[in-house]
């Protein structure tokens, strides 16, 4: 497995609404598990369970959700109104309110007809969703489905009460020049569930001196780099034990570029890049075990002039529509010029590398000189849209006759 994986990787060179999969209460109705706080979609997104137009309630309140392709749009703001009326039921009667006057529409609720005793109880009645509060959606009284909270998402906070870890999907990316500090590593069981992207590449300027005295014209740059992109989820144990499931879509940055992908499914049925996938657990495996079992998959290039990326949307459904996060990357490496000087012997490694970089000796190879930067990876998440992501690359840089075989 090992041989087949490097020879993989270096010729193609790793919350939050999520549903959680839906199961039979005693009653039979499904039951769908949200999530909603800080940088997840609200509404939330579940699956209809074959929910009409016809006479929707909620808690037994006309309601009017958003329903498109097999899924129904359910606001934080719906839940808690309809709380509101199931717990109150004493104060809606006695201000002359029946549970028939009443209406949720876009998180708020309506009672047309009698606004100024709905303005009323609004001002007294008071309540708020909790974990694991259940609610029914109904088409005419017949029940279809159960929506339960499975926990809120806080940013920066410790004391939250979600049902997942604390609510918050996180990124992560680790860098290396080659796949070998990888192969065996093992990712640890997180306390958040953390997409994993595992990046080997690096970039080469295979120079060559001239003889001494020779002021032969230099040909221009020629620029080899390589990138192998190792992808999967692994899952905090409450999400685990919640039952939650999470979907990837890899896709290509660039449809007309020459990366390649090695995607499958739980089934281990190759998947073509742009289909969403169950994403299975890859914590607490070994990355060849992890790559053997489908729960991390592999984009890359060998030996082209320029990178190129994949884009990893992470989804809380089967359909890649709600989207978690949304993960892109941008070469950050410098240019060729920043590592390559020209002088009376032609082209030559700098002793001065640009900021961020130094010389690593313990990199050389052969005729090749090294230059490694204080951070491959850089994880940085949009402060005002956290579900966009970008992982920055700054390659290994060598400047040499060198071939990426020998990286």
């Amino acid at each position: 497995m090992k041989t087949h994986l490097r020879r993989l990787l270096m010729c193609c060179l790793l919350l939050l609404i999520l549903p959680m999969a839906a199961f039979a209460e005693e009653n039979e109705l499904p039951v769908e598990w949200v999530r909603y706080g800080h940088g997840l979609p609200n509404p939330a997104s579940v699956d209809a369970h074959g929910l009409t137009e016809e006479a929707i309630t909620l808690e037994g309140v006309a309601y009017a959700p958003k329903l498109e392709n097999g899924r129904v749009y359910v606001r934080l703001e719906d839940l808690a109104a309809a709380k509101l009326v199931r717990e109150n039921g004493d104060a809606l009667q006695t201000l002359g309110l029946a549970v028939s006057d009443l209406q949720i529409e876009n998180g708020q609720l309506k009672a047309p007809g009698k606004e100024e005793a709905l303005a009323q109880f609004l001002s007294t009645a008071g309540v708020g969703v909790s974990l694991n509060d259940s609610f029914t959606l109904a088409n005419a009284g017949e029940g279809k489905l159960i929506v339960r909270i499975a926990g809120f998402a806080a940013k920066d906070s410790t004391d939250a009460a979600p049902a997942a870890g604390d609510g918050e999907v996180a990124v992560e990316a680790k860098g290396a020049s080659h796949l070998d500090p990888y192969e065996d590593s093992t990712i640890p069981r997180p306390s958040v569930t953390t997409v994993h992207v595992y990046y080997v590449g690096a970039t080469s300027y295979p120079v060559d001196s001239a003889a001494p005295g020779d002021n032969q014209e230099q040909s221009p740059l020629r620029r080899v780099t390589v990138s192998t992109f190792l992808i999967g989820v692994a899952y905090s144990q409450e999400d685990l034990d919640n039952g939650v499931s999470y979907y990837l879509t890899l896709d290509s940055e660039d449809p007309s570029s020459a990366l390649s992908f090695d995607i499958r499914d739980e089934n281990h049925t190759s998947l073509t890049p742009g289909t969403t996938y169950k994403a299975l657990d890859a914590a607490e495996k070994s990355t060849n075990a992890a790559y053997s079992d489908t729960s991390m998959n592999v984009a890359g290039h060998s030996e082209e002039a320029g990178k190129m990326f994949p884009t990893i949307r992470l989804s809380s459904d089967p359909d890649g529509k709600d989207i978690v996060k949304n993960i892109r990357f941008e070469n950050k490496t410098p240019e060729g010029t920043e590592f390559v000087e020209q002088g009376e012997n032609g082209h030559t490694p700098t002793g001065n590398p640009p900021a961020g970089y130094h010389h690593d000796q313990n990199r050389d190879k052969g005729r090749a000189t090294a230059y490694a930067p204080d951070s491959i990876t850089t994880v940085t998440t949009n402060p005002g849209d956290p579900t966009d992501v970008v992982i920055e690359i700054r390659d290994v840089v060598y400047v040499g006759d060198l071939k990426p075989s020998a990286w």
